[in-house]
């Protein structure tokens, strides 16, 4: 008997991308796949164009919930898949004719937990931006376990969260509310699942993600800076999965990393927040600065060279009001890339 896959579509006012995303599904070489389409309080017609394509195809399934944000919608439609695989579809992307095929294909072959495709970053035109198999030098066939998928998703360099998943794997984790109350939630979903899984395989298919302004992941608005709760989260979970010390300190590294992005990012778009959203800014900052756990600084610093490490230690210790005056003045006099330079891979495992 021919195994089913469950692909999950959450829509929120997707309505010009539908037909195309659609397509793509409709015309797959495997045919024993069963959408479950979730509109997230879609306020233009994309339930209207969902309620019509699934009159034409009974494999189409559509539901319809009170707008929460993309992780609540596929923890929702989670609920109603039977299939036993699941793959993740966004709304605005596409997908080659033989994905399901290649990545069910793939598992099977070599009972892998989950199968991933390369993935395609473009512009909605077909203009091309990266080539993830390419950047990364990763060859179809090849398998890595979850703790390498892990370390890889830390800054998704040759991980990501567009793959075919066995369904009893992610429901685990998808599910648990613990997870779903953060703004970037299905990222953090994601690297856990990769974490629990044993075996990961990469399959010669494509997943074509468009970048878009009109993406949810790329509006600004004060919910953004969320991303720093959910780093917090990220350090706590390596460290409870008793991940090596190498692991959690790129977990550590990455949280630093985006703190000052987040805050560059606020400075070059504060004229658009209210006094309102400034507020709960640099209230998400603040907390950030607290739970940074600091244990591990001189560790995580030692390897670093000249003043930026005892800068960084001086940013890190010494409370979020003096790091953001650092910050700021760093950013006005055009210092950023002196002052705070990237951590790099040798570095990092020098920490183990």
């Amino acid at each position: 008997m021919e195994a089913l896959i469950s692909v999950i579509m959450p829509v929120y006012n997707a309505s010009k991308w539908l037909g195309k995303s659609i397509g793509c599904l409709i015309e797959q070489t495997y045919s024993h796949w069963e959408l479950v389409a979730v509109d997230d309080g879609s306020t233009d017609d994309s339930l209207a164009i969902l309620n019509s394509w699934s009159q034409t195809d009974n494999r189409i399934k559509v539901f319809s919930r009170k707008n929460g944000g993309a992780a609540k919608t596929r923890a929702y439609g989670l609920k109603y898949v039977t299939g036993d695989y699941t793959f993740y579809y966004d709304a605005d992307d596409a997908i080659s004719n033989n994905m399901l095929e290649t990545c069910l294909n793939a598992i099977s072959n070599t009972r892998a937990d989950i199968a991933m495709p390369n993935l395609i970053q473009q512009t909605p035109d077909g203009h091309l931006i990266s080539d993830n198999f390419k950047t990364w030098n990763i060859e179809s066939g090849t398998i890595i376990n979850g703790q390498e998928a892990f370390e890889r998703s830390i800054e998704w360099h040759g991980a990501w969260a567009t793959a075919l998943y066995r369904t009893e794997l992610f429901k685990k984790t998808a599910c648990d509310e613990n997870y779903l109350d953060y703004f970037n939630s299905a990222e953090l979903i994601t690297r856990i699942v990769l974490l629990n899984s044993k075996k990961i395989v990469y399959c010669d298919s494509e997943y074509y993600y468009n970048i878009h302004s009109e993406s949810m992941s790329r509006k600004i608005s004060a919910r953004y800076f969320e991303y720093l709760d959910t780093d917090i989260r990220l350090i706590q979970e390596a460290e409870k999965h008793q991940q090596p010390r190498y692991i959690v300190a790129k977990t550590e590294v990455f949280a630093f990393r985006e703190m000052i992005e987040l805050w560059h990012h606020y400075l070059d778009n504060r004229t658009l927040f209210s006094n309102e959203d400034r507020k709960n800014i640099f209230d998400k900052f603040d907390s950030f600065h607290k739970r940074f756990p600091k244990e591990n600084i001189d560790e995580m610093l030692s390897v670093r060279l000249g003043i930026t490490p005892n800068l960084q230690r001086l940013l890190l210790l010494h409370g979020w009001p003096l790091c953001r005056l650092s910050l700021t003045l760093a950013r006005m006099v055009g210092k950023r890339n002196k002052l705070y330079p990237w951590f790099s891979e040798e570095q990092i495992k020098g920490l183990k």
